[in-house]
């Protein structure tokens, strides 16, 4: 199911949790491998962890939208799509399970330019957040809980800091409204059809996964107003790779190709959570 939806502030759209917070390991969807399953990236061969504090907030993706590399900014310096899905920021007050499927309200967007590349990071919250039904745009997220959104700016220009590297640069320091992250989403959809219907260019060879083999990309939005029913977990996890069918089966197959033990619970932890039944890791 898409993670496009309605404009407005009772609008939802689908976010996949890749990086709880309070945690720092890079979780993200493997855009490479089939069914695109969350790995931690990794750089020379080690696995990666944000350094530059814990992440006070959830952090994902929405699916079925691509920054594509192809649309650059106007105006110079022309900075062009970073090649990834739209990324969440999710400011509730709880994390949520990695690889859960979050219905969010859009509140915000910052545009990041990250090493040269537009990153858009649309800010949201759960609806089963506790502050859901005062939380509807950014003035009463701040009024709720102040100074979220420099918090956010400072997290987002320093965090490569920590790595030996330059500072990030937002193109506003305050996010923009609602409205206009509701644009980008949009935008970023139609990119993500044109991507999965070749029409537009796959040179890094994507695994494009769609939710069934008869699945197509959407033709347009929904029309403004209407809620986007949250995404099924069985449309997006993969069914395991030794043969046992069925989405749960799936879920702890990605489970097993976690290297770090703690990791491979708290995925458990996610299937279980998603799926309703408990059954052990197996080695």
């Amino acid at each position: 199911s898409g993670s496009s939806g309605s404009s407005g502030s009772s609008g939802l759209v689908n976010m996949v949790v890749e990086i709880p917070m309070h945690t720092t390991g890079k979780m993200e969807v493997d855009k490479g491998k089939p069914n695109n399953p969350i790995t931690q990236d990794s750089k020379n061969g080690q696995p990666r962890y944000y350094k530059y504090g814990v992440p006070f907030f959830n952090y994902g993706m929405l699916p079925q939208t691509w920054e594509d590399p192809a649309e650059c900014s106007p105006t110079p310096p022309s900075e062009c799509g970073d090649d990834d899905p739209l990324d969440v920021i999710e400011v509730g007050s709880v994390p949520l399970a990695m690889g859960s499927v979050a219905p969010v309200r859009v509140l915000g967007v910052l545009e990041l330019i990250d090493e040269g590349e537009t990153d858009y990071k649309i800010i949201a919250l759960s609806s089963e957040d506790a502050l859901f039904s005062q939380v509807t745009d950014l003035s009463s997220l701040e009024a709720l809980k102040p100074g979220t959104s420099s918090r956010l700016a400072d997290w987002l220009i320093g965090y490569k800091t920590a790595e030996g590297k330059g500072l990030n640069r937002l193109k506003t320091a305050e996010p923009a409204p609602a409205a206009d992250a509701w644009e980008v989403i949009a935008s970023c959809n139609k990119r993500w059809s044109a991507l999965v219907t070749g029409q537009a260019a796959n040179p890094k060879k994507h695994a494009i996964a769609l939710a069934h083999e008869t699945s197509t990309a959407p033709a347009a939005l929904p029309p403004p107003g209407a809620a986007v029913a949250p995404l099924k977990a069985s449309s997006w996890v993969p069914d395991s790779p030794s043969g046992s069918a069925g989405p749960f089966a799936g879920c702890m197959a990605l489970c097993r190709t976690l290297g770090e033990d703690k990791l491979q619970q708290e995925c458990v932890a996610s299937c279980v959570s998603m799926y309703g039944r408990r059954k052990l890791l197996r080695a």
